[in-house]
């Protein structure tokens, strides 16, 4: 029965309990046997949800998790919220997006325990009334990671809530299936450091970046259980926004460059990509890490006796240092281990352990493809962010992200006196004010705008454009060589630039700010949304079309066969929630903004400097 199952015959219609929804799941172990998955219905009609579901274990602090081949009863309830990681205490609630939603008030909190997706997915009667067979459809799979700088966030946040983006895939005619991931954060999940690896027991998987290893685990449990839900583990993409985006592009990478067959076969990257956060250099870790370790009172002589007593430190302490320092963002690291450096600068990555490398060999004759979605959205860094992020109002805290000490610049003279007493290159700030708009007697609104649209240029934008590059230079399409990675597999990469504001009353009303996107693709904010609709002009193009057209792109690029060949242009999602294809070759605003991040790159220690001495250098990563 189990063997069965596992080769595409999953009984995945039954139903236990009344209307609760049942999945039949074989374990990994040997002999195999079946386990069974007590699901629920969701708030939105005709979606079933199975929550909480533990995908791995995590044998101690600080080292990598290992993947379960069983669920931790044979009946397993799947209807509550599973742990999320410990975290600061940012407040549950949806200030950041100027509208309200409820939070779930079943989340708890556990070092070990917080490693759990779940899957919500058309039911069984749902599929049957769409024209499709429960029993045999294999249906594509969303994996997403949710994002909070690695260092926050859970993926039970309302936000993004997939039932209504799931919802839609049925009415389109192209059913899918989303599963949810929670890994570890903050010092849990990213803290870093050459004690750290030496600490490590030989038999595992070595190295640092503990949340990104926990998400690849995920991506391995998705791959040999997704059938039982009805899903295809042929058919999976992975995708995520902020950090979350950072992590897709991992990933994404690991697909195109790695050695074994790939998790996945198509990545969404959002406001995201390797370069947004860290990575750093094992130097830089190692000295963040002593620091950390004196704050917290560590024992300063061999690392033996220090790794000790940092693996017993409270969860409460290591939260509360985490703050004093102010570190709001967890940064991944260069351990050459788990990431490693190229000859070009750019990025390897390798979570598969031995025994996943063993028993995944790439085939040298497979040309498969690895589809990619990427993009951002105008103005990432906006006045919210910080407190949102933080979750307290102190000065210090508030500057995370950044415009406590942007609201204090207050005319462009101001300005030009900081930085040319920091920049060294006077050559660098004659061209960094015209390409930015700055200019003697400007509007201080106009001059806060300019320079957060700085800040977002070197922390999302340039990071998300070169990863946008190196992407396309292994598109399908073309033909040209690169040195270091001549066993790329091909890409095809479509590209999208959000302008479109945030739509509620609030401080950051009509800016295209960070998570903007997230508004209309999950449509969570559903009735607050229409409700801003009925105040529109008439002939107005509406939120609610924008939705329409945004879940229809992302649902169309995880569903389709084919992601068809869109080398070179992107589709803008406008101000006035039209969308446009255009050449980013040849649009305007795209060359612009190409023309700045050359400009911060020809200049990167001087745009270096300009950064640090707006933001302060605790918070350039």
């Amino acid at each position: 029965m189990a063997a069965a199952a596992r080769e595409g015959q999953p009984r995945v219609a039954t139903k236990l309990d009344g209307d609760s929804p049942k999945i039949v799941l074989p374990t990994r172990t040997i002999p195999s046997y079946e386990q069974y998955l007590i699901g629920r219905n969701s708030m939105v009609p005709g979606i079933e949800e199975f929550r909480g579901i533990p995908y791995a274990t995590v044998p101690a602090r600080w080292q990598h998790a290992l993947i379960r081949d069983r669920l931790p009863e044979d009946i397993f309830n799947a209807t509550k919220n599973g742990p999320r990681c410990p975290q600061p205490q940012e407040p549950n609630n949806s200030e950041f997006y100027q509208s309200h939603l409820e939070f779930p008030s079943d989340v708890r909190e556990s070092e070990f325990d917080c490693l759990n997706l779940f899957i919500t997915r058309p039911s069984s009667s749902t599929l049957i009334a769409a024209g499709f067979d429960p029993e045999v459809v294999k249906l594509p799979v969303y994996a997403y990671i949710h994002g909070g700088a690695y260092s926050f966030g859970a993926g039970t946040d309302p936000i993004w809530d997939p039932a209504r983006l799931v919802k839609r895939s049925v009415e389109l005619g192209t059913p899918m299936i989303v599963a949810t991931i929670n890994y570890r954060l903050n010092m849990f999940g990213f803290g870093a450091s050459s004690e750290i690896i030496q600490a490590q027991p030989d038999g595992q998987l070595k190295g640092c970046n503990f949340g990104l290893s926990d998400q690849h685990t995920a991506l391995r449990w998705i791959k040999q259980n997704i059938r039982a839900f009805g899903g295809d583990a042929a058919q999976v993409t992975v995708g995520g926004q902020s950090a979350g985006g950072s992590s897709s592009h991992a990933h994404v990478l690991e697909a195109i460059l790695g050695e074994g067959e790939p998790l996945v076969q198509r990545g969404i990257i959002q406001s995201g990509a390797v370069g947004v956060l860290g990575p750093l250099s094992m130097e830089d870790a190692d000295q963040r890490w002593d620091i950390f370790c004196q704050r917290i009172g560590a024992p300063s002589g061999d690392h033996v006796s220090r790794m000790k007593f940092m693996a017993t430190v409270p969860i409460e302490k290591i939260l509360r240092t985490n703050q004093e320092l102010g570190w709001q963002v967890c940064p991944l690291v260069i351990d050459e281990l788990t990431i490693s450096q190229r000859p070009n600068g750019r990025w390897n990555i390798h979570l598969a352990g031995e025994e996943e490398q063993a028993s995944s060999v790439r085939d040298t004759e497979s040309s498969a493809v690895i589809s990619v979605l990427i993009g951002d959205t105008d103005l990432e860094v906006s006045q919210l962010l910080s407190v949102s992020i933080i979750g307290t109002k102190t000065d210090h805290e508030k500057g995370s992200i950044h415009f406590s000490q942007v609201s204090n610049i207050e005319s462009f003279e101001q300005l030009h006196g900081r930085l040319a007493s920091k920049v060294e290159s006077g050559e660098f700030l004659g061209k960094f004010y015209p390409a930015y708009g700055l200019e003697t007697n400007m509007p201080v609104a106009r001059l806060h705008e300019a320079i957060l649209q700085f800040l977002s240029d070197m922390q999302f934008g340039k990071p998300v454009q070169l990863a946008r590059e190196e992407l396309m230079s292994w598109d399908l399409s073309k033909t040209k060589a690169i040195e270091d990675c001549t066993n790329a597999r091909p890409t095809a990469v479509q590209s999208y630039r959000v302008k479109f504001g945030n739509p509620f009353p609030g401080i950051n009303y009509g800016k295209a700010q960070h998570c903007v996107d997230l508004i209309y693709i999950y449509d969570c904010f559903e009735e607050a949304l229409r409700e801003v609709d009925k105040g529109l002009p008439a002939g107005a193009v509406t939120n609610d079309s924008l939705v329409e057209r945004i879940q229809a792109d992302w649902i169309r690029f995880i569903t389709a066969p084919s992601t068809g060949d869109q080398y070179g242009h992107a589709t803008v999602y406008d101000v006035d929630r039209t969308a446009v294809t255009v050449s980013m070759a040849d649009d305007r605003e795209f060359t612009e903004r190409k023309a700045r991040f050359d400009l911060l790159d020809s200049y990167s220690r001087a745009a270096q400097q300009t950064i640090t001495e707006l933001i302060g250098i605790g918070h350039v990563l």
